[in-house]
Formats: structure tokens, C-alpha cells, sequence
């Protein structure tokens, strides 16, 4: 019911279906492949031009919050105005006592478009994750991978992965 001058009380239905993003940082990753190191201000694994890298690895507990998923973007950069970036995220997971794989999602590797020269770009792959049973308390092992030396991978330059964003409808 709405109070006087029609304004409605804030209650618990105003925190449901809460959109929540996780950033986790390229200096959270184990790198299989690319080099360390900053842009500008940022920490970042890049991969050379033209090389199948960066190939970097994530992990994270599924918050408590979770809901359902939404997306895992990578957040990107190049120095081309224009190109494609031949790449995909794979995943795996599993709860407390379960297989650290009992889960597992693997897209088909796909292409997408810089924004532009040196923007920062966050995008889902091609071919994105869609995580079906994921739940609150697994443990997500999630794996970004550019091939750069296949003919649809056009940035023909340094690519800077500076992290992924996990998104994710989170209840209070």
C-alpha cells in the first residue's frame, strides 16, 4: 500500500532478482599461456600477435546469493580499430563433495569484433557459456582461450585480456 504522496514502502519484494557482477581480475589466473604485466593501470596477460594465447585459467566459489546465471564476458583489449578475435570460455564445476568436474560446458570456438582501437571491450564469446546447473556453492574452474593463428582470428596484433565479468541474479 502506498504511503501518503503515492510513494510505496521498501520491503523485502524490493530485493528480489537483484542483477549482481563479479570482475575477476587477469592477476587472479593461472596462465597457461600469454605474459603478465600492466596496461596503463591495468594488470593484464596478453597474448602475441598472431599466437594462440592469451590461454589463462580462473576459479571462483559460486556465491551464496546465486540465483541463476547470467553471463561470463571477457573483458578485452586490443590496438586495431577493427578485427576478429577467434576465442571461447569453457568451464567446469562441482559442489562440496562432488567431482571438480561433474559439470562441464564447452562451447564451440567462435569469432567476435574489437569495439575499436584500444577500447576496452566486454563481451560474451561466439558460442557463450550457458552453465545449467550451476548453483550456489560450486566451485567454477573457467578457462579463456584466444587462437590467434587461425585464419579467422583477424586482430593480427596483441590482444590484453584484463579479466572476465561473472553475471548472475542474485535474492537478498
Amino acid at each position: 500500500m502506498p504511503l501518503s504522496g503515492g510513494v510505496s514502502p521498501h520491503g523485502a519484494a524490493k530485493h528480489t532478482d537483484v542483477t549482481r557482477e563479479l570482475f575477476i581480475p587477469a592477476n587472479a589466473c593461472y596462465i597457461a599461456a600469454g605474459t603478465s604485466g600492466l596496461l596503463s593501470q591495468h594488470q593484464r596477460v596478453s597474448g602475441g600477435a598472431n599466437a594462440d594465447e592469451p590461454d589463462v585459467h580462473f576459479s571462483l566459489k559460486v556465491p551464496d546469493d546465486f540465483v541463476s546465471f547470467g553471463s561470463v564476458k571477457a573483458v578485452w583489449a586490443a590496438v586495431p580499430a577493427s578485427g576478429n578475435m577467434y576465442w571461447r570460455i569453457l568451464a567446469n564445476y562441482g559442489a562440496s563433495g562432488e567431482d571438480y568436474a561433474a559439470h562441464t560446458d564447452s562451447p564451440a570456438i567462435g569469432v567476435t569484433a574489437t569495439g575499436g582501437a584500444t577500447l576496452v571491450n566486454v563481451q560474451e564469446p561466439a558460442n557463450p557459456l550457458t552453465l545449467s546447473s550451476l548453483a550456489a556453492g560450486d566451485y567454477i574452474g573457467i578457462r579463456f582461450f584466444r587462437e590467434g593463428t587461425h585464419a579467422s582470428d583477424t586482430i593480427n596484433d596483441v590482444v590484453y585480456l584484463l579479466g572476465i565479468l561473472f553475471t548472475y541474479t542474485a535474492s537478498q
